[in-house]
């Protein structure tokens, strides 16, 4: 999140894909970004809202369209893993899409080589850091680096780790 946040301009233009309950949304507005977040459940997009700021729309990330070359940033912490791998593929690229040249997009996967259901129905799929990367590099976005995570107890109790990936749209010539 550091590096994401130097990588912003000031007051940068920030969504936050999947912002569940607000905590990542709260802090870049604390930050002084200027964010909106998305989320599925109307339930967390309101504790979202409250707890940020900031304004919080119910939205599905699969059909989502936003303004081309709009965004100085893009946010995406545990919520792309819960797609479809094609359907991921399609978010990658309009995200691609909705970075200003230059822009910034965070993300994290859990780490692995499968897909699965959870007891709640939710999709979980894995991937590996070089898998990650592949996808982000085909979607047209640079990778900058890659760190993977011990599974931390207080965050997942599935007991994976997690691959954080920052990527920028490469600047126009």
């Amino acid at each position: 999140m550091r590096a994401f946040l130097a990588a912003l301009p000031p007051a940068g233009e920030v969504a936050d894909l999947g912002c569940g309950a607000g905590r990542d949304l709260a802090l870049l507005v604390e930050q002084g970004m200027r964010c909106v977040g998305y989320d599925l459940s109307p339930r967390l997009a309101e504790l979202a809202r409250v707890r940020s700021g900031a304004p919080v729309l119910v939205a599905d990330v699969r059909s989502l369209e936003l303004p081309d070359q709009s965004l100085d940033g893009v946010l995406a912490v545990a919520s792309l893993l819960h797609l479809e791998l094609d359907e991921i593929v399609g978010v990658l690229a309009r995200i691609a899409r909705w970075l200003r040249p230059g822009g910034v997009f965070l993300s994290t996967m859990k780490e692995g080589g499968a897909s699965a259901l959870d007891g709640e129905g939710r999709r979980f799929n894995l991937v590996t850091a070089a898998a990650w990367e592949a996808m982000l590099g085909n979607a047209g976005l640079h990778v900058v680096g890659t760190v993977g995570s011990q599974a931390d107890p207080g965050v997942s109790s599935s007991g994976h780790s997690w691959i954080a990936a920052l990527a920028r749209r490469p600047a126009q010539a």
